[in-house]
Order: structure tokens, then C-alpha cells, then sequence
């Protein structure tokens, strides 16, 4: 091992991974946060001012600003708990048969991520959160071994990073 490799394993160990993570929906996803398949991890941005001044652009930090939108692919079940999970979210707000719009109903998700050895380091807590949809999934005769996988959006209001304390 050269002595660049033996410095960059002292400090860094070994790098995270990103499939070692953890969802907790309360009830937009209870009882299945565990078949989250994919998801992404919610960042956010500082947003730059600009300042013109005797000729110069400076560049001042700003407000953070998020997209307020995540999403999460979970494969279905034979006896269709995602479908009917996320049918009965929206029908929290609205009601397909009658057109009435419920106040929104809002909840937090929180995005865990963990080391190699299930041991949790940080989070992103996502406040204000409510199912937008179920994106169409494709479907095709091809082959049998196709699974379903739902993407499911939902919109958040704003982010918490947390740094978990070992």
C-alpha cells in the first residue's frame, strides 16, 4: 500500500455505502418503511445573493433553499399493501368520489443513514410532508420476472439535518 493510500484509510476508514439506510414515515409509510427500495437523500443549497459593485460581482450566502420534494421506489406485494397505503393517504386529503379537499393532514419522514455496521451517523428530517402520487409504473408481457416497484412522491415543507451523537 502506498503511503497516499495508507494516509487516505487513516483518516476516512472505510467509506460509507449508500444501501446501509433507514426510513421513518410515521403513517405516510407505516409498516413499510422496511420495503423502501431506493430513495434519495434530501440536501439542501445556500442561495447567493449578487452584489454589483464599482464593476465587481461578489457573491453574498443566502436563505438554504430545498427542491421540497422526495421521492421513494418500493416494490409491491402480492397483496397490494403499497397501492392500498397510498390510496388511503390521499384519501386523507381528498376524496376521488366527492371532489372534496381536506385540509392537509402533514407528518415528518426521516431519511437515516448508517455504517457498515447498522450504526446510525446522521438524518434529515423532512417536516411538513404529504403524498403528491404514485408515478405510472410500465407494464409488459415480456417477462415474468419483472417486479413492481411504485415511485411515490411526496412535498415537504423544510429540512432538519441531525447529527446523530454516539
Amino acid at each position: 500500500m502506498s503511503t497516499k493510500q495508507a494516509q487516505f484509510a487513516k483518516v476516512l476508514g472505510n467509506p460509507q455505502n449508500t444501501h446501509n439506510f433507514i426510513i421513518r414515515a410515521g403513517k405516510l409509510l407505516e409498516g413499510l418503511e422496511v420495503l423502501v427500495q431506493a430513495a434519495s437523500f434530501p440536501t439542501e443549497k445556500m442561495r447567493e445573493y449578487t452584489l454589483h459593485y464599482l464593476g465587481e460581482t461578489i457573491l453574498y450566502p443566502a436563505m438554504p433553499e430545498t427542491s421540497g420534494k422526495w421521492n421513494c421506489q418500493i416494490p409491491e406485494s402480492e397483496s397490494a399493501l403499497v397501492f392500498k397505503k397510498a390510496v388511503e393517504q390521499k384519501g386523507a386529503i381528498w376524496q376521488q368520489h366527492s371532489g372534496l379537499l381536506i385540509p392537509v393532514i402533514k407528518t415528518e419522514i426521516e431519511v437515516v443513514s448508517r455504517d457498515l455496521q447498522d450504526v446510525e451517523l446522521y438524518s434529515v428530517t423532512l417536516h411538513g410532508c404529504w403524498i403528491v402520487g404514485k408515478e405510472p409504473v410500465a407494464m409488459s408481457n415480456a417477462t415474468q420476472t419483472t417486479n413492481w416497484v411504485w415511485d411515490i412522491s411526496f412535498n415537504y415543507d423544510w429540512q432538519e439535518d441531525n447529527i446523530i451523537k454516539k
